[in-house]
């Protein structure tokens, strides 16, 4: 289905389907025989990943993309590191290091991470 003046129905999802062929083509490149992984992106790609704020968090609604996370993980990733958010989250999936650096809504200033590799 084509909208009046031939737009989609669907833009986001079209934006995305494209979006995760681009990132599913960046990991076919990725060599067997690497030393490390290390995959940086802007969208969250792991709900635990998300802050834990009060009333302004929405519902804890999740902005971001689990097939991102996904891929990360399957691509064998050690350090998964994202941002959009504006809470400072961490965790460990498997062997893989995941972060969020958030910046806590003005509450310092924004975060800077340095991973030792």
């Amino acid at each position: 289905m084509r909208l009046k003046g031939g737009g989609s129905p669907t833009p986001m999802l079209d934006i995305n389907r494209k979006t995760m062929a681009e990132l599913s083509q960046s990991f076919s490149k990725v060599p067997e025989d690497r030393k490390g992984l290390v995959v940086v992106t802007h969208i969250v790609g792991f709900s635990r990943l998300m802050s834990d704020f009060g009333p302004m968090d929405y519902g804890r609604a999740f902005f971001g993309n689990l097939s991102i996370g996904e891929m990360a993980i399957k691509a064998g990733a050690d350090v998964y590191y994202c941002g959009h958010s504006h809470g400072h989250k961490e965790f460990h999936l498997g062997n893989t290091r995941c972060m969020n650096n958030g910046s806590d809504y003005g509450k310092g200033s924004k975060r800077y991470d340095v991973i030792d590799i």
